[in-house]
C-alpha cells in the first residue's frame, strides 16, 4: 500500500490533509465489518472509526521518516515507539501490508498511481 510508504508521503500541507483517506476508508469498510464467504464467516479484525481517526494522526508522523525504506521505516517505528498501542487498529493494517512482497508493493504504487478512462 502506497499511503504507507515512507518515500511517498506528501510534500504540503493540502496534500498531507487528504493524504490516504480514500484508501484508508475503503480498507476500514472492508476489515471493519464481518464477511462471510462461501459459508465461512470471517469476523472484523479492525474497528473502522477508530482506524480512520488513527490514520489522521498517524500520516503526520511519517514526515518524520521519509528517508526509511518501507519495511525498515515500519520496523524501526515499531520498535522505538509506543506506535503499536496508540495506534492498535492501524497497527493490524499496516501488518497486513508487510505481508505483501515487496516485488509485488512497487508494481502495486505504479498501478493505483494510474488513471484509467
Amino acid at each position: 500500500m502506497c499511503i504507507f510508504d515512507f518515500k511517498q508521503v506528501p510534500t504540503t500541507i493540502q496534500q498531507m490533509s487528504t493524504s490516504g483517506e480514500e484508501e484508508i476508508k475503503y480498507l476500514a469498510e472492508y476489515y471493519g465489518e464481518d464477511k462471510i464467504e462461501n459459508g465461512q464467516v470471517f469476523l472484523t479484525i479492525i474497528n473502522k472509526y477508530e482506524l480512520i481517526k488513527e490514520w489522521r494522526f498517524t500520516k503526520l508522523i511519517l514526515c518524520n521518516f521519509t528517508t526509511f525504506q518501507f519495511v525498515e521505516g515500519w520496523e524501526f517505528t515499531f520498535h522505538t515507539t509506543q506506535f503499536i498501542t496508540q495506534y492498535p487498529n492501524l497497527t493490524q493494517i499496516i501488518h497486513l501490508a508487510l505481508i505483501v512482497p515487496d516485488s509485488n508493493g512497487n508494481v502495486e504504487c505504479v498501478f493505483s498511481q494510474q488513471k484509467f478512462n
